[in-house]
């Protein structure tokens, strides 16, 4: 069986699979993020991201690898995140792609720095999105947009301080934050 791959090296992924690849659901969900397209945060309630999963690429088999099922996308992809481990070679000619490994990636290491908060915000186009959760039972939800924080009204000339603030501090509960979702 061949799946085609889209290489984007503009998303910070792994692997994204718009089918789930696994006979059963693996136990290892490891967070809820949303999808950052060129003008926005986008939430998917399908989106879920495995850790220390195994999957052959090309015929390399990728051990402790992070596959994130995106069920609402229509094409099969891969980011920076597994593009860097390997060396590349494209032969227009021939239409053939070579890949040698270069380094292992470790699922773990990646997981932590994103784990290690319970959310994260990105300022696009005016607009203060959670993109990032830890915990799907977590008060907000991934694509609410942050409309004030402690009273004061999220604008164009305070939303990068904003975003700032909130992903310098692991503890929201500290702050009033009033949501809208989308």
């Amino acid at each position: 069986m061949k799946t085609q791959l889209l290489f984007d090296t503009g998303s910070d992924a792994y692997i994204m699979l718009n089918q789930n690849p696994f006979f059963d659901e693996p136990e290892d969900l490891a967070y809820e993020t949303g999808i950052i397209t060129a003008n926005n945060v986008q939430s998917y309630p399908l989106n879920k991201v495995y850790a220390n999963q195994s999957i052959s690429v090309g015929g390399i088999l990728n051990d402790n690898n992070l596959i994130s099922v995106v069920r609402s996308f229509n094409a099969n992809g891969v980011g920076i995140q597994f593009i860097k481990n390997y060396n590349w070679i494209i032969d227009f000619k021939k239409k053939k792609v070579y890949a040698k490994k270069i380094k292992d990636f470790n699922s773990s290491s990646f997981i932590e720095k994103l784990t290690s908060v319970k959310y994260k915000v990105m300022a696009t186009n005016g607009h203060l999105i959670i993109f990032h959760k830890k915990d799907p039972a977590n008060k907000f939800k991934v694509g609410d947009e942050i409309v004030s924080v402690d009273g004061t009204i999220v604008s164009k000339a305070n939303i990068c301080e904003f975003q700032d603030l909130l992903n310098a501090n692991n503890n929201w509960d500290k702050f009033k934050i009033e949501t809208m979702t989308k």
